[in-house]
């Protein structure tokens, strides 16, 4: 059906005329409609996937910095451990006193204790949370008198 404009001429005569432009039989467009350069929701995804990379690093900087406390604990239980084992040490004199009372300060943690003299070694061990990060924690402390100390 085509569409058709009835216009009044001067005389007052009707006629049809077709419109211009218009195309009496309108056919399918065959090629596809052009998008637009970005999708709408992009940037949504963007954001998303930042904010999922910035909590990613934040995770891994926590465990970082984790294990170096963790790392800290167990040197400072390695000194602890040393000069208490080394104050019993020279109260009884007794090596195995001593090193049972590192292992008491040390607890939770892999202990090994030597002494000679009235010199005391703590060797301490921890076995990280973040294995993939650090391996085995280790300290070693050796505490006495100045004038006892091997080698010097």
């Amino acid at each position: 059906m085509v569409n058709r404009v009835r216009m009044m001429d001067k005389k007052g005569g009707a006629s049809s005329v077709e419109p211009q432009g218009i195309s009496p039989d309108p056919q399918p467009a065959t090629e596809p409609v052009p998008r637009p350069a970005t999708e709408p929701g992009v940037g949504t995804a963007g954001v998303a996937l930042a904010i999922l990379a910035a909590a990613l690093v934040a995770v891994g900087m926590l465990q970082l910095f984790y294990t170096a406390w963790e790392r800290m604990d167990v040197r400072n239980a390695a000194d602890l451990a040393a000069v208490s084992g080394a104050i019993v040490l020279r109260d009884t004199g007794s090596v195995p006193e001593a090193c049972a009372r590192a292992r008491d300060i040390a607890t939770g943690m892999n202990v090994t204790c030597a002494g000679e003299g009235g010199v005391i070694t703590v060797v301490v061990g921890k076995e990280p949370r973040f294995e993939w990060l650090a391996g085995t924690h280790k300290a070693t402390a050796v505490a006495g008198p100045a004038d006892q100390f091997p080698g010097e």
